[in-house]
């Protein structure tokens, strides 16, 4: 069964974990194991690095594109020709320059927004840093890809055998990794660096930085459910939340050689702006952080997972709460049209105080908040390592929407909201049972920056 084969979120949980170990198994096959090894001596791969790429692409294919695992043989000269292109186009490209550090820039505005100005002046000033965006990157050595040929046709052949066994096509697998492995080698011949720094900790290729001879140092971006960064792979990770987030990752296939839990780097930036006083009278009783985009929208391969649906039903709740009590509550807005949104499908109360995409900060909106609430936002989660309080509301019956905080008491799953009030009474005496679930290290630059400096 696949992720698309069903509707209810409450079945995700066990799909999910059953096509873990679907993947797992298949990992172990001869043919699959002696694929992978062409892949690593080829691009000069650690064994773990590959292994969790591979398990990743797997399970993601499973469960949100699984016709790409079904034989679809006119897509190969299109993936031959464009790695043919690549590898001619970048020829007449020369980009030389040692960079001991290379900053993966997969956003546009994440250097300011996410790793911030004081700690890339900081690393400037120590090591030869360059920026660059790995998931634009389309550069690779034509001499490199010639050299690859005869692999890649053992490995096409290793492919076709895994097919009659399993009726998987993995053709797609092997353009990533290909791709993915000369694309590193290029970086590594052009640049040398000797660590890469990303904070796309749910999607940044591996197989570059390990192509390219260097330490992959990941920067987690967000809380996110177990599929969502399953088998990611780092030498060096930074982890969002505490120790006790952390087993669902790992039982989720990651594999991460170091582990600093050290927090949020964006509540790092933000506090030194803002300093919350849990004791000050708080301008708002509850707010509310909205998780998801689109809200009147269809919800495609996501609704088994978690709906559109299900965010309208907890925007009631919150709706109905703000009418029902006299409590002071507050919505932040993920994007722009989203109050016309609430508006157009009757989720909108008079009784709330709307703030708009990007006209605020949601930090210290927490600030201002006695309760931050959200369905899974990452902000809940800041907010509790703020040292204020804050829960989930989370009606769909799937208990991987908010798996890190599992257990910690902190997630209202009924329909309805008059039990709200005693949730959020009860989460008062949460404050003080959430430090191994959050954590939030005041001398997160100056610590990274240090470490940084030790090891390279």
């Amino acid at each position: 069964m696949k992720f698309s084969d069903y509707s209810e979120p409450a079945d995700y949980s066990g799909i999910f974990w059953r096509n873990i170990e679907k993947v797992q198994s298949l990992s172990l096959d001869p043919l699959v194991v002696g694929l992978l090894s062409l892949i690593e001596t080829t691009f000069e791969l650690p064994n773990e690095l590959l292994s969790c790429q591979f398990k990743r692409y797997l399970q993601n294919q499973h469960e949100y594109c699984p016709i790409n695992l079904h034989r679809r043989p006119w897509r190969r000269l299109m993936f031959v020709f464009s790695l043919v292109y690549a590898g001619a186009r970048s020829a007449f490209i020369r980009t030389r320059g040692h960079s001991d550090v290379l900053l993966d820039t997969w956003y546009p505005e994440c250097e300011h927004s996410f790793y911030g100005s004081d700690m890339l002046d900081q690393l400037g000033r120590q090591h030869r840093l360059l920026r660059l965006n790995i998931s634009g990157y389309k550069k690779l050595s034509f001499n490199d890809l010639l050299r690859s040929v005869p692999k890649y046709l053992k490995a096409h052949a290793l492919a076709e055998k895994i097919w009659e066994l399993h009726r998987i096509d993995l053709y797609h697998f092997l353009f990533f990794a290909f791709r993915c492995g000369l694309m590193g080698q290029h970086i590594k011949s052009n640049y040398a660096p000797k660590c890469i720094i990303s904070g796309n900790d749910n999607g940044f290729p591996a197989i570059v930085a390990g192509a390219a001879g260097a330490d992959l140092i990941l920067i987690q971006n967000g809380m996110r459910a177990a599929s969502d960064g399953s088998y990611s792979f780092a030498n060096i990770y930074i982890s969002m939340g505490g120790p006790q987030m952390m087993p669902a990752r790992v039982r989720a296939g990651c594999r991460f050689s170091e582990i600093f839990y050290w927090g949020s780097i964006r509540l790092h930036h933000a506090n030194a702006k803002i300093v919350p006083d849990p004791q000050t009278i708080a301008s708002f009783d509850v707010l509310f952080v909205s998780s998801i985009e689109d809200i009147g929208g269809t919800d495609g391969v996501f609704k088994g997972f978690y709906s559109r649906s299900d965010e309208r039903m907890v925007l009631r709740i919150i709706k109905e709460y703000a009418e029902g009590t006299d409590a002071r509550v507050a919505y932040s807005c993920r994007y722009a049209a989203e109050i016309t949104d609430l508006k157009a499908l009757g989720l909108f109360s008079e009784q709330i105080t709307y703030f708009a995409h990007g006209d605020h900060s949601p930090y210290s909106l927490v600030a201002q908040s006695r309760y931050t609430l959200s369905s899974g936002s990452t902000m809940t989660v800041e907010a509790l390592a703020m040292g204020m309080k804050g829960g989930f509301i989370n009606t769909s019956g799937n208990i991987e929407v908010n798996v890190g905080t599992l257990g910690a008491g902190v997630e209202y799953t009924s329909s309805e909201w008059e039990g709200l009030s005693l949730f959020l009474f009860e989460l008062d005496s949460k404050v003080g049972t959430m430090k191994d679930y959050v954590v939030q290290n005041p001398a997160f630059v100056k610590e990274f920056v240090a470490l940084m400096a030790s090891r390279y």
